[in-house]
């Protein structure tokens, strides 16, 4: 992922899902979990793995870009991500 990117609020959930596929092809693997549940690994150092557990709504009304917080957290310190992502809150 490009320092700075963002996805934006306008994108449908289809929308949004496709284009953080888009990122984990690029940068590392995208995989949905069945139907509710998807992961995203983005591989940016061998030495530390930072995991993140989140939902749907909570990245899309909480992350100012538009990106899992596992993005933010991880992307300054050059650390890989996976991130897990539910969702649906139920």
């Amino acid at each position: 992922m490009v320092a700075g990117a963002a996805l934006s609020a306008d994108l449908s959930d289809a929308e949004w899902l496709k284009a953080l596929r888009d990122i984990g092809e690029t940068d590392g693997y995208f995989s949905s979990l069945g139907r509710k549940h998807a992961a995203v690994f983005v591989e940016r150092s061998h030495g530390t793995l930072f995991v993140s557990f989140e939902t749907l709504f909570g990245i899309r009304s909480v992350s100012e870009s538009g990106l899992p917080i596992g993005f933010d957290v991880s992307e300054n310190r050059n650390w890989s991500h996976l991130t897990m992502i539910a969702e649906q809150q139920n």
